[in-house]
């Protein structure tokens, strides 16, 4: 008996993802629990497991397959030692649905043919012709389709070395260099002609899982949250000289000033209720719990794993649970329980020099706050004997906010404690416990 393998839902929001590699090959012998392939979603790579014993029947998408919807086939299992040539032969679905499985680099095999593949080199499928005047689709994955109609390629001449004859990127890609001119740029096709501004030579990489998910997100938020920013100038100084003093004892982990900023951000938010909410169906929620999403930059796109319970956590922990996300979102070693959900975001771009930046809200957050540069910057100092000029490190902080959610009392509210918290950097407990006592400072 024939059991299908679908494209699993590794995350709450997954719609689709990427077969990074198989783990095994059709007529492998696999045990429930047996990892048999690794699947990029917009923020990880994770393992997939076979869910039973079986034997690998047909592999039906191939390894770096782009865009594979959930609860699409991506390979059958066989019970044990049972051949998958003794199937009866699945009736043909209707064209439009063949050619839809087809067009997505996954479909099953024609009738009769065999589930293995064929050796390399196999010549691909030709467009033939179908009695009900429809065209048989070349079989080829949505990469290599991409690929051929990006560079005006007639993907039906060409000859397919993946699975079962099927058309690969690196298939197009090797049909490349006879369509270049003498210059090295991609010759046009007669199918099509590009804008002027791309008559120049140019390089063209598809995005990634995590640079597509990314976009979108940013457009649907920007389209759909009326966002509002406040900024506030903060010296430094004495949060840089408590890093320094804590940094030189030895004890715990080497702090960063984006530590420091964190764990304000964390007592703001708690002293500040009303900021830590999310909008939702004409509902508002308030979280009792600051959950801070933390971008990470990666080559792709960024990513924002999730530190819980911040508002506990001791300077040392907090810096070293900062550290750990860190390294693992670099890794592409998040599991899926380090980036659900989150309460509010922050976004540090001063590492790269910048001054100020106005943020994106990452949704569904009421708040994303943009942290810039630390730099010295002349101030004026107001005392008992008048004005004066001094210089101060200082940093500007951004804060894009949910209208729906929080207005400019409320941000204003949470962006002065945070002032104070940074300033006063010497006054923040340091640990989780606090005095119970009636909040003030959310109005």
């Amino acid at each position: 008996m024939t059991r299908e393998i679908l494209m699993p839902a590794l995350t709450p929001t997954m719609e689709e993802g990427t077969l990074a590699r198989w783990h095994v090959r059709p007529g492998d012998s696999v045990e429930a629990g047996q990892v048999i392939a690794e699947i990029e979603t917009d923020k990880s790579v994770l393992e997939l497991e076979a869910l039973e014993d079986g034997e690998i029947g047909e592999l039906m998408v191939e390894e770096g397959a782009e865009g594979v919807p959930v609860d699409r086939v991506i390979a059958t299992l066989l019970e044990a030692h049972e051949s998958s040539d003794s199937e009866e032969a699945d009736p043909a679905p209707p064209a439009e649905l063949a050619d839809e499985a087809v067009a997505s680099g996954i479909g099953r095999p024609e009738s009769g043919s065999s589930s293995k593949p064929r050796s390399q080199g196999a010549a691909s499928t030709p467009v033939i012709p179908s009695s009900g005047g429809r065209r048989n689709r070349v079989p080829a994955s949505p990469a290599a389709r991409r690929l051929a109609r990006e560079r005006g390629i007639d993907i039906a001449a060409l000859m397919g070395t993946g699975p079962r004859g099927r058309i690969v990127a690196a298939d197009v890609e090797a049909a490349l260099p006879a369509l270049s001119s003498d210059d090295g740029s991609t010759a046009v096709a007669a199918t099509g002609t590009p804008p002027a501004e791309l008559e120049i030579p140019f390089e063209e990489r598809p995005l990634s899982t995590l640079g597509k998910t990314m976009a979108r997100r940013m457009a649907e938020s920007k389209a759909t949250i009326p966002h509002f920013h406040c900024s506030i100038d903060v010296c430094v100084d004495a949060a840089l000289s408590l890093r320094a003093e804590l940094n030189a004892s030895g004890d715990g982990p080497k702090l960063s000033l984006n530590d420091l900023v964190v764990h304000a951000v964390a007592r703001a938010l708690q002293d500040t209720p009303r900021m830590n909410v999310q909008y939702r169906d004409d509902r508002l929620i308030r979280f009792r719990r600051v959950d801070i999403a933390v971008a990470v930059a990666l080559d792709e796109g960024l990513v924002t794993p999730v530190l819980r319970g911040a508002e506990t956590l001791p300077l040392p922990k907090l810096a070293s649970r900062m550290r750990d996300l860190n390294e693992r979102a670099r890794a592409r070693q998040l599991d899926v329980e380090d980036y659900r959900g989150g309460t509010f975001t922050v976004s540090n771009v001063g590492m790269f020099g910048i001054r100020q930046s106005w943020p994106i809200i990452n949704p569904p957050h009421a708040g994303t706050l943009g942290v810039g540069a630390a730099v010295p910057r002349p101030v004026a100092i107001a005392g008992d004997d008048g004005t004066r000029v001094d210089v101060a490190t200082m940093m500007s902080l951004t804060l894009a906010a949910d209208h729906r959610a929080v207005d400019g009392v409320i941000s204003g509210q949470f962006l002065r404690r945070l002032k104070e918290a940074l300033e006063h950097p010497e006054a923040l407990p340091d640990s989780g416990e606090r005095a119970q006592s009636p909040n003030t400072s959310d109005g």
